[in-house]
């Protein structure tokens, strides 16, 4: 990309198809790049479940575009009955525009959206180092999140296995030992839809999961599920092409569910499955549930999809439990997912900061009603056409909301400037940074701001002070 080259973020259109497909292949791209040898995303479930409207989370999309060209695009999902505090992001960039400061922009679009929705923590995962699995990946992902201000606070373990990689004699003795510690138990197992008997014990279960599993440091509370929630998400899960199988346990004589795990296969690759969860009760501990039911649900699923070969799954590196019945069951490591969290708690000083030249407005409402633009290095938002507001102080101390801090700082015509770049004639491209900015001076001597009808773009109308 060069100097002049400007990056635009946009809501897209998520129900337009064409805009649902460019992502897909943003993804697809970066997946090539990243984990070529792990299974593509499946364009079905992702397409499909772009137009979907889930009970628990709201979606937020962002995508940014360079030269009208797709480059990357930022998710948000955003819990609306229970974590409310806190925020997810996904933030893709295509590897051909990486390392121009679209994955930064991204993620400040994605911290500026939860802001709005006054979330405390935003989350965010990439794939890890690892020293055990067949591919080399890059720390790249966990290094980018750490420079925005992301902290370390969960790490996976992401494991894989061939379904019919067991010696017959060795997986018949684990089940039987299995079957043996837990003989006062019955299992249930399924294909498809939850049948309705179930649904009420089977949520009450679920509902525990943020309490039973390791989460590490994430700023994560128990979630609330109920049985018309888990019957739309089998009903989105059919809808996707998603084949689901279940296994379940609970005590002979009862029909409180103490055990679950599920296996999913999506329509593509047709030789892989995904697991789900799995989950067993603390009081119920003990009786190798665990390793009967998911032995059980892998029968099931071999029965029932013959092409399944490879079966994944992901695990808290402190879940010692879950992971050594995976390491009998022939699971080996493939890779690592670690989550990144960043604390939001400034919102509120950094409104009160702008307050004051902006009755009623706060930081994060101007900030959604403006365009963004990518120039020389740093991230600019228009603000002078703020309605009502133009010219307006607040408007001009606001002019630049995001710079790099490692560019060096220059006062030209009695403004503070951020120096990005060089231009092809040697002058030098800045942004406005900071509250207190001269917009005229930087607007006749460092950058121009075009209005929106008008190409974005930032340039030197004249050489700038030498830089350090």
């Amino acid at each position: 990309m060069s100097t002049l080259d400007v990056m635009d973020i946009t809501r897209p259109t998520i129900t337009a198809s064409a805009v649902v497909d460019a992502m897909y292949e943003v993804l697809l791209a970066a997946h090539q790049n990243d984990q070529a040898d792990n299974p593509r995303p499946c364009r079905k479930l992702y397409t499909v479940a772009m137009r979907q409207k889930p009970l628990k989370v709201k979606h937020e999309w962002r995508v940014a575009h360079v030269g009208g060209e797709l480059a990357g695009y930022v998710g948000v999902e955003l819990p609306v009955l229970d974590n409310r505090h806190v925020a997810f992001a996904e933030v893709v960039v295509h590897p051909r525009f990486r390392r121009r400061g679209i994955g930064t922009a991204l993620i400040g679009e994605a911290e500026q959206i939860a802001r709005s929705e006054n979330r405390r923590s935003l989350i965010a995962g990439t794939i890890g180092p690892t020293t055990n699995g067949t591919g080399t990946r890059s720390e790249a992902g966990g290094l980018f999140l750490q420079a925005c201000g992301y902290d370390l606070a969960l790490a996976e373990t992401l494991n894989r296995a061939d379904i019919n990689g067991l010696d017959p004699a060795v997986e018949q003795r684990l089940y039987d030992a299995a079957k043996e510690a837990s003989s006062d138990y019955e299992t249930i197992a399924w294909t498809g839809s939850t049948p309705d008997e179930l649904l009420e014990p089977l949520a009450v279960l679920n509902g525990t999961i943020l309490d039973e599993v390791p989460i590490g440091d994430l700023d994560l509370e128990t979630e609330k599920t109920d049985p018309e929630i888990m019957r739309q998400n089998d009903l989105r899960t059919a809808e996707r092409g998603t084949f689901k199988s279940n296994v379940v346990a609970r005590k002979k004589g009862s029909t409180d569910i103490v055990a679950n795990t599920v296996i999913a296969v999506n329509t593509e690759p047709i030789d892989v499955a995904h697991q789900w969860i799995t989950i067993v009760s603390p009081q119920h501990r003990g009786h190798k549930l665990g390793m009967r039911i998911k032995m059980e649900n892998h029968a099931q699923l071999r029965a029932a999809k013959p092409q399944v070969r490879w079966v994944h799954t992901g695990n808290a590196d402190g879940n010692v439990a879950m992971l050594s019945i995976n390491e009998k069951l022939g699971f080996k490591n493939v890779d690592a997912w670690q989550e990144y969290q960043k604390s939001l708690s400034n919102n509120a000083a950094l409104s009160a900061s702008l307050r004051p030249r902006c009755p009623g407005a706060s930081l994060t409402a101007l900030q959604s009603r403006l365009p963004t633009y990518f120039v020389g290095g740093a991230v600019l938002r228009l603000v002078m056409n703020v309605p009502g507001r133009r010219g307006s102080r607040a408007a001009r101390a606001s002019a630049s909301l995001r710079c790099s801090s490692a560019l060096p700082t220059h006062f030209v015509g009695g403004g503070r400037v951020r120096l990005a770049t060089r231009g092809p004639d040697g002058a030098v491209l800045g942004v406005p940074d900071g509250h207190g900015f001269g917009a005229r001076a930087a607007r006749s001597r460092v950058a121009r701001m075009v209005l929106p009808g008008h190409p974005p773009r930032c340039v030197a109308r004249r050489p700038c002070l030498p830089t350090s």
